[in-house]
């Protein structure tokens, strides 16, 4: 369903004469009648809009068009933004209204659009030109219907186009004049009266540099600074004279030197290279506050500097903008929908200042709205983000940035003046100072800081943004806290063994620089033996990073797994100054078994005559104080088989030993090796050694003789211990007594 009638025309007036040439980037502001959303503000009502407004979220426009109930917008980057009416897809073919600017994604490398009434054209940067939205009268210029923009048929090395209502002009870089849509009155100036639904030339016109599409008349600027014009003729608007109908050009009588044109709805308009205007055609819209028609031009004695004019409406309320080389604008016309945008809904039939406009680098006249683009102009800076908080020294963050600003709020991305940034008076600690880079040349209009500081603490500090000429703009109030400075070793590490748990733990704590304790401070803090001290390739295990808490590390699991003296560790954040444990050292622990004292000299079933002692050893192959038990037995596969080692077999270390004192093995046997054991410590074995039978009978190796009476015998007797089978008991070591057997000798004899 196609959403407009036949009075709700949009004539656009501004003819791009270069494709190149947009115009300065800046902001889109538009006013008047807000049907369908069409002036960008996120709403669409009925209501008048007589006071600008800027078109939210939309910069670094250079080129604007206002259609008969939509809008369109060109980008400095080539990019295509659409808003208002789309009952037709005239905005993106979504045939869902715009009351906000969208981003036609479908088009780049755009340089000029133009709105026509219930369609839209763009012109590329490669000279080609696209359209979309209705296809009736083939204003399209396809053929068919395009919802999505489709490129016109055999048009190329464009560089200029113009939308009127239903019809639509190109200009060539050759100065060619292209034309297509509807054709009843012979404005495509073809010498006929034919629509047509793919481009055709012009008659006639070889040096044009410009064009312009009224309601149903043309307009086209040559080189040579005259004008030349076609079709409708009923108003005098094609200004030779007459009021005759022209299919193909004829001069505009008496204009030289012009610089630029639009084609009005019953009337056209011409800008001189002296900046004065000029109109012809029906009176009440020429601006010269007359009411009969005018078949020539004749001058707006009113207006003078301008550069370009813009008329909208058909054929009322028709009005018209004109734009100054100083950035002002004049209006005249009806103005009921408060399409001038001066603040009123009063309309006038001479050109008239609008003072609520300055900066202005283009206009656009729809129907019953405007548009215009006001060139980007530093007014002030202020934060986009701002420090919430630090500490003294240390980096504000976040750190801030800064962006230059137009009046409506915009960031001006051609602004790389000097931004600085200072204490505001009166804020935070008045001694304070602040640190880092404090003046940058902005890029883009945006000045990042990237290292700035406070250093001292206080509460309220607010940071004030200046450049020269502009407005200043300051941060929301901030703290700036304390900063914790180094680390301290609270308990130092200590009692240490080998591969065991520290005996003492330590804890570490965040400090001021007055030495008191950051009791906010959460970071990290890492502990680390120094290189160099304690034994070479020592590990410290356990869990030895840990988050503060209320500025306090406690570590409780650390450990060394290599004994040495002279340990220190370290503890470390990131941003403290480090700080170092005293030294200490950790002990070796105890490994393994040794025996000091081997058992010897055994008979089966008496105890050995040296009982075995067995040591406790360190790492640090030394003996070691221990107080456990060891545990003897005899090892498998040695001595006898079936023997037991009798005694006390398990005794607890004293010191370093643990002393054995009974011991004996009830067999006799060879090669008997004992095996010392603890659950935690590496065994050890015995020397082998032999165990003796036991001695059964005694016997005079060596008889007593050449006795004399009170003297000693010159033949001492020798007595050995004598197994059963009368060898000698070599390990029997038991006391033998000798006496006079009774009832021989003298009586009463005594042995001494």
């Amino acid at each position: 369903m196609k959403r407009f009638a036949w009075v709700w025309t949009a004539v656009m007036v501004i003819s791009l004469s270069v494709a190149s040439g947009a115009s300065t980037p800046g902001r889109p502001y538009s006013f008047g009648h807000n049907a369908y959303g069409k002036l960008g503000y996120g709403y669409a009502d009925t209501n008048a809009h007589p006071t600008p407004a800027g078109v939210p979220n939309l910069s670094r426009i250079v080129g604007v068009s206002a259609g008969d109930h939509h809008s369109l917008a060109v980008k400095e980057d080539g990019t295509v933004w659409v808003w208002g009416c789309n009952g037709t897809g005239q905005c993106d073919g979504t045939f869902i209204d715009r009351w906000s600017p969208a981003w036609f994604y479908p088009l780049t490398g755009v340089v000029a659009v133009e709105a026509g009434m219930g369609y839209s054209m763009a012109l590329k940067s490669d000279g080609t030109v696209w359209t979309w939205g209705t296809w009736d009268w083939g204003v399209l210029g396809q053929g068919n219907t395009c919802n999505i923009p489709g490129q016109v048929v055999g048009l190329e090395g464009v560089v200029g186009i113009a939308a009127g209502m239903v019809h639509n002009l190109a200009v060539k870089s050759d100065g060619t004049v292209w034309a297509w849509g509807k054709n009843t009155n012979g404005q495509l100036g073809d010498d006929t009266i034919e629509d047509r639904n793919a481009p055709v030339q012009v008659q006639g016109l070889t040096d044009a540099v410009s064009v312009s599409a009224g309601y149903m008349h043309s307009l086209a600027l040559m080189r040579n600074g005259t004008v030349w014009a076609w079709g409708d003729n009923s108003h005098g608007e094609l200004g030779d004279g007459t009021t005759l109908e022209r299919h193909t050009p004829v001069q505009v009588a008496g204009l030289s030197d012009v610089e630029s044109i639009s084609a009005g709805a019953l009337f056209s308009l011409a800008v001189k290279s002296d900046g004065t205007v000029w109109a012809w055609g029906l009176g009440s819209s020429l601006g010269i506050g007359a009411t009969d028609d005018c078949l020539t031009p004749v001058q707006i004695t009113v207006l003078t500097g301008v550069s370009s004019i813009s008329s909208g409406g058909y054929p009322h309320p028709f009005f018209c903008l004109a734009l100054c080389k100083d950035g002002t604008v004049y209006t005249w016309g009806l103005n009921s929908r408060g399409q001038f945008g001066d603040g009123t809904t009063i309309g006038s039939d001479v050109p008239v200042k609008n003072n609520l406009l300055s900066d202005v680098v283009s206009v656009s006249a729809g129907f019953i709205h405007s548009l215009v683009v006001v060139e980007a102009k530093p007014v002030s800076v202020r934060f986009s983000i701002s420090p919430t908080g630090g500490e003294d020294g240390r980096l504000l963050l976040p750190q801030p940035v800064v962006e230059v600003v137009d009046s409506g709020g915009d960031r001006v991305d051609t602004f790389d003046g000097t931004v600085s940034i200072a204490i505001k008076a009166g804020t935070g600690d008045p001694s304070a100072q602040l640190l880092g880079t404090t003046s940058l040349q902005a890029v883009d209009g945006v000045a990042v800081f990237t290292d700035l500081a406070i250093d001292l603490a206080g509460t309220g500090y607010v940071l004030t943004a200046s450049s020269p000429g502009l407005l200043d703009g300051d941060t929301a109030p901030f703290d700036v806290v304390k900063t914790a400075r180094c680390l301290a070793f609270d308990i130092q590490p200590g009692q240490g063994r080998e591969g065991v748990v520290l005996g003492t733990q330590p804890v570490v704590s965040a400090r001021f620089s007055d030495g008191t304790k950051a009791e906010y401070y959460t970071g990290q803090v890492t502990i680390s033996i120094i290189p160099g001290s304690g034994t070479p390739g020592a590990v410290l295990n356990g869990t030895t990073i840990v988050n503060c808490a209320e500025g306090i590390a406690t570590f409780v699991d650390l450990s060394i797994d290599k004994w040495g003296t002279g340990y220190v560790l370290m503890a470390t954040s990131t941003g403290l100054t480090s700080a170092f444990s005293a030294a200490f050292d950790v002990a070796p622990v105890a490994k393994y078994l040794t025996f000091t004292q081997q058992p010897q000299q055994a008979i089966a079933g008496t105890r050995f005559v040296k009982q075995p002692t067995v040591c406790v050893m360190g790492s640090d192959s030394k003996p070691i104080i221990y107080d456990g038990p060891i545990t003897l037995s005899i090892k498998p596969g040695t001595g006898t088989e079936g023997a037991v080692l009798n005694g006390t077999t398990t005794v607890n270390c004293v010191e370093y030993y643990a002393i054995f004192t009974d011991l004996s093995i009830d067999k006799a046997g060879h090669d008997y090796v004992l095996t010392a054991t603890n659950p935690a410590l590496m065994s050890v074995d015995s020397s082998p050694f032999n165990v003796g039978p036991a001695a059964t009978k005694l016997a005079f190796d060596v008889q007593p003789g050449s006795a004399r009476e009170g003297v000693v015998l010159g033949a001492q007797p020798v007595i050995s211990a004598k197994y059963s089978d009368g060898t000698t008991a070599t390990y029997f070591n038991g006391p033998v007594t000798v006496s006079i057997k009774p009832g021989t000798g003298a009586s009463g004899a005594l042995l001494n």
